[in-house]
């Protein structure tokens, strides 16, 4: 199916005319409300890579509007992950055999008002909040307009990214930004030199049931920090948890940002999110040095991550995307936790997956083995084949138990429309560990995938998808 149709236009630029989007995503599963949960799940990951692919002309195009947040959207631009509200879908649904099809259409001639609609409603309570900032005199009610207002202008940009990718620019201003608001917020709030009561405020403030608390993040890392696993353990005993995000009814998701690389503490925030990922509150934390002393806060493996997604390009063509039963974003995995992995692709094809394991005992990159049997031999046994029958559909790989040694670790998946077993890196079996170890440095493992990736010419398609995790003893 084709995944989206522009009227008048042959290709899908960033150009702003006036021309109606239509845009589908695709869902399976065992009950309507599954299949149509997955379905919007397509959607959005589908604007989000349009959205990251078309960046730049985003930008430029807010830029020629002269536009004064044009940097406060960029950072929003950066770090979408599948979470942008969909307004207007509508939702068709089929029951084939014992599971249910759902295709959930988004289109902009009737989204688009509605988008716009949000927008001026969301100026009108910023604006409103603005005043009542300025003349409220009480700390406590201060308090509370800045975090409604600190949620507001993150929703604002969200839809805002949305809007734009829909074609319009006629789009209503605001005069305050994330990080004014924060330093307000900072004005008010008291420096916590105790974790525990920090995070008791954060749980108890934000506390619903059935709630997946996950750990923070900072800057553009996807590494889970040692402080990070002690404030989600510390938050999920103030609030109602349960064990997986696929059980929750709402998240709480959080960063924390380093004021003088930690030196002069940490500012943490978190907020509250429904299953349509729209924020329902916020909390903003200021942490004493003295808090978090005993953790270690600074991510270690950046320099690999920056280059894991260097020439990382995903386009909505062909690809392959990956999760895992405690979602893909943000993962903390403990010791004993079982792991699935789910791997879907939007055209048949091959994939292969190479793992990066980044511990302070081991550092290696290796073939994760998808095929296991004497019928499997040489190259065979790492290729997976998604046929037309299982397009779109997320398929197990099976699951794995979290043990030791413990560190940071992500799993790199390569895959084409074309045979790729020409293509698997060389390696060797490795009989203590019983890995299929492509290179003792990751680094190396890197650049062996990469020069190996099929080239798009005449037919042949190529994409790629990484998931990044860190494991850590109970």
């Amino acid at each position: 199916m084709k995944r989206m149709a522009i009227l008048f236009l042959v290709l899908f630029t960033m150009q702003f005319y006036l021309s109606s989007i239509e845009i589908t995503g695709t869902g399976y599963g065992d009950t309507r409300e599954e299949s149509k949960k997955y379905a919007l799940a397509d959607l959005s990951s589908y604007i989000e890579i349009e959205v990251k692919s078309e960046a730049k002309e985003i930008i430029r195009e807010i830029e020629k509007n002269n536009n004064s947040s044009v940097s406060s959207i960029s950072e929003s631009i950066v770090q979408v992950k599948s979470d942008l509200p969909l307004l207007g879908v509508e939702f068709v649904t089929v029951k084939s055999k014992n599971k249910f099809i759902t295709t959930a259409i988004l289109n902009s001639n009737k989204s688009l008002p509605l988008y716009k609609m949000k927008l001026i409603e969301l100026k009108k309570e910023l604006d409103k909040d603005i005043e009542l900032s300025k003349k409220n005199t009480d700390q406590n009610q201060k308090y509370q307009i800045l975090m409604r207002m600190y949620s507001n202008v993150q929703l604002f940009q969200k839809f805002k990214i949305v809007t734009i990718f829909l074609k319009s620019l006629e789009l209503p201003q605001i005069n305050i930004t994330l990080s004014e608001i924060r330093s307000k917020i900072s004005e008010l709030e008291q420096n916590f030199t105790s974790l525990d009561l920090a995070c008791r405020k954060i749980g108890s403030e934000l506390h619903n049931p059935k709630t997946f608390v996950f750990p923070p993040i900072t800057g553009n890392s996807s590494e889970i920090t040692q402080l990070a696993k002690i404030i989600k353990n510390l938050i999920s005993q103030y609030t109602q948890t349960v064990e997986t995000p696929d059980l929750a009814t709402y998240f709480l998701k959080g960063n924390y940002e380093l004021i003088n690389d930690g030196i002069n503490g940490i500012v943490l925030t978190y907020q509250l999110l429904n299953l349509n990922h729209e924020i329902i509150n916020t909390r903003l934390i200021k942490l004493s040095p003295k808090s978090y002393s005993d953790y270690t806060y600074k991510p270690k493996s950046q320099s690999f991550e920056n280059l894991l997604k260097q020439g990382f390009v995903v386009t909505n063509d062909f690809k392959i995307e990956v999760t895992t039963n405690y979602g893909k974003n943000d993962l903390l995995l403990i010791e004993d936790n079982e792991l699935e992995l789910l791997v879907k692709m939007n055209q048949p094809g091959y994939f292969y997956a190479v793992g990066h394991i980044l511990k302070n005992q081991e550092k290696f990159s290796y073939l994760v083995e998808l095929n296991y049997g004497t019928e499997y031999t040489d190259n065979d046994r790492f290729i997976k084949f998604i046929g037309p029958d299982n397009i779109n559909k997320w398929i197990s790989l099976g699951k794995f138990l979290i043990s030791e040694p413990f560190g940071i670790e992500s799993v790199q998946f390569i895959a084409s429309n074309s045979s790729l077993s020409e293509k698997i890196p060389s390696h060797y079996y490795h009989e203590n560990s019983g890995y299929f170890i492509i290179a003792n440095d990751p680094e190396k493992g890197i650049i062996k995938t990469r020069g190996l990736k099929p080239v798009k010419k005449n037919k042949i398609l190529s994409a790629e998808d990484v998931l990044f995790f860190t494991t850590m003893k109970k």
